[in-house]
């Protein structure tokens, strides 16, 4: 099972991603938890992520999408997961659609299905705030 749960901040996304992880046995993996303990533990990411945000400023999608890959290597990501609040652009949706068809074998990738998430994707990802 793979789940992504989309839209504004305060919306309740991370309340909803718990108890959905919870009930079906997968982690949740919000990426601003993942950069707020790399901020806590003083790790290079977060001392990148910490400078990126006190300039105002997003984080790149390619760091996001890096450690977004990097999780999705964990074992207990391996039978599912849930995405909270990420894909937020089309750069991101690519790259998740990317490191989702490096995981499968070769027989089973299906570029097809990987466009037509992104196309799916677009409308939620159009509507979000930047």
């Amino acid at each position: 099972m793979r789940l992504l749960i989309l839209g504004p901040p305060g919306a309740g996304k991370g309340t909803q991603a718990a108890r959905i992880a919870e009930r079906f046995g997968v982690p949740a993996i919000s990426t601003g938890d993942i950069f707020r303990a790399n901020i806590k533990g003083g790790t290079e990411l977060g001392k990148k992520v910490q400078d990126i945000l006190a300039a105002g400023q997003y984080v790149p999608d390619e760091v996001t999408n890096e450690i977004v890959a990097d999780r999705l290597t964990h074992e207990d990501a391996q039978g599912g997961f849930l995405l909270d609040g990420y894909p937020r652009t089309l750069a991101q949706v690519a790259a998740l659609a990317g490191a989702e068809r490096r995981k499968r074998a070769p027989h089973q990738r299906q570029d097809v299905g990987e466009m037509r998430f992104a196309q799916a994707a677009q409308p939620a990802v159009d509507q979000l705030p930047q």
